[in-house]
């Protein structure tokens, strides 16, 4: 197979995109042109300073004259000394190709390729230019192909030949608390929680109003981008998810949706809610306080971004993680709802949330660690192991938080019960409730827990 392809620097965006085609060439002949354009571009740089640019692409014409339709280009500049791919002056590349394509048995079958490349134009070459080209140096590029095969060390971009399918879970970052945090690839692709997180997928996009042939595209589209390149940074998988929901126009219906969990939420609190001042740290859309805030005289909102809109007209205050609470005053009930595993340090804003109360800290967070199924609260993953618990913890709080919404910090200090427990003992704390509400949140169905403190 031979093809060309020229990169495009998109001003006004600051993107780069990739567009190209792809022949069968047999002795001089090219077949019908396939051609193919790039998702989403970006550079990697290794340990020995060595650059690999990645491509994310679709065969956007002539689909049916490949087995596959998305794939992985790399490419890397071949080693200047190699007088063998440096003729002529010219830029050389080796690069590699992965992808893969459904067998008969409905299997996904691998696929992967080695390559060669020479810079022909610094410009936009015409089509007609680029399959002469083509013709006439297909057998002196596929001779310097297989003089490259045959050498010793071969490329380092060649010998990478377990990228595609990692069954095991891929360790990302270690928590605050010491539990190992995987990558959302990695666990979109683990065998023991694929049924868990097709669920997971399911629900949560039926929620934001994508119909059930989109949502069955998405979940595939989202297998294939991790089987791609599953050692691929976070954002970048992440940015790809989030562009193909944007192409898929949802109808949006998370206005709906929050509110529902506001509802639940508000409900699960109000027994508990104390004195007539309330300090909201984490508020998010404030949907919640807006639901309690009759019975209040004096309400405090705060977060590390607005999203609470205007419109609710409440009291709001930036705060940076980390650091002093900016406030004054104390308050007579404090909510942490679902916030604590958002902070870098959340045993500090436990201790900053404590000071800020007179009568009661209400606290929902969300645990990992809980193998006993407690009556009346559902949990799907209560004979998971503990591993499982906290990669499908961290998948629901990327997906809600990163995918769905923008910009929520995702440091992922998720803990047991029992963890929390201990650390209101060890700082003086009276736990005047424990109440398990299990998955009670569709939209981000991690296991909670309600807390209440009373001083």
């Amino acid at each position: 197979m031979v093809g060309y392809c020229y990169v495009k620097p998109i001003i006004q965006s600051g993107k780069i995109v990739v567009q190209g085609a792809s022949y069968q060439w047999d002795e001089g002949k090219l077949s019908k042109r396939v051609g193919y354009r790039s998702n989403y571009v970006y550079g990697t740089q290794d340990d020995d300073e060595e650059t690999t640019c990645h491509i994310q692409f679709t065969i956007d014409e002539n689909q049916e004259e490949r087995l596959y339709r998305h794939g992985l280009l790399q490419f890397r500049l071949a080693d200047r000394g190699d007088d063998l791919m440096r003729k002529g002056g010219k830029d050389a590349y080796v690069g590699y190709l992965q992808s893969t394509r459904r067998g008969s048995e409905l299997q996904d079958v691998e696929v992967r390729s080695k390559g060669y490349a020479e810079l022909y134009s610094e410009g936009v070459a015409p089509e007609d230019e680029a399959r002469l080209a083509l013709t006439r140096r297909g057998d002196a590029l596929f001779g310097i192909l297989d003089a490259i095969l045959r050498t010793t060390p071969q490329p380092s971009l060649w010998p990478a030949e377990d990228l595609m399918l990692p069954e095991s879970l891929t360790i990302k970052k270690t928590n605050c608390w010491g539990h190992q945090i995987p990558t959302p690839q990695s666990v979109i692709l683990n065998g023991d929680l694929r049924s868990h997180i097709d669920t997971l997928l399911t629900n949560m996009l039926s929620l934001t109003g994508l119909s059930s042939d989109a949502i069955e595209e998405f979940k595939k589209y989202a297998i294939t981008q991790a089987r791609l390149d599953p050692e691929d940074i976070q954002s970048a998988y992440e940015r790809s998810l989030k562009k193909e929901l944007v192409d898929k126009k949802i109808d949006w219906k998370m206005d709906e949706t929050l509110t529902q969990r506001a509802t639940i939420i508000s409900k699960q609190i109000i027994q508990f809610l104390a004195g007539d001042s309330l300090l909201d740290i984490g508020c998010g859309n404030g949907l919640i306080t807006d639901l309690i805030r009759q019975h209040f005289n004096r309400i405090q909102c705060l977060d590390v971004v607005r999203y609470m809109p205007a419109s609710l007209k409440l009291p709001f205050l930036l705060y940076k993680d980390g650091e002093p609470l900016p406030i004054d005053n104390t308050f007579d009930t404090v909510l942490l709802l679902t916030v604590l595993h958002h902070s870098n340090n959340p045993i500090e804003l436990l201790k900053m949330a404590w000071a800020a109360t007179t009568k009661r800290l209400i606290i929902i967070e969300s645990v990992v660690g809980v193998h006993k199924a407690e009556p009346h609260v559902r949990y799907d993953l209560a004979g998971a192991s503990d591993e499982n618990q906290i990669a499908y913890a961290a998948f629901v709080d990327w997906f809600y938080n990163r995918v769905l919404h923008d910009d929520v910090p995702v440091p992922y200090n998720f803990t047991t019960p029992e963890r929390w427990q201990s650390t209101f003992l060890q700082h003086g704390m009276r736990l005047l409730t424990t109440m398990h509400l299990g998955q009670d949140i569709d939209i981000g169905p991690e296991y909670h827990v309600l807390f209440v403190l009373e001083k």
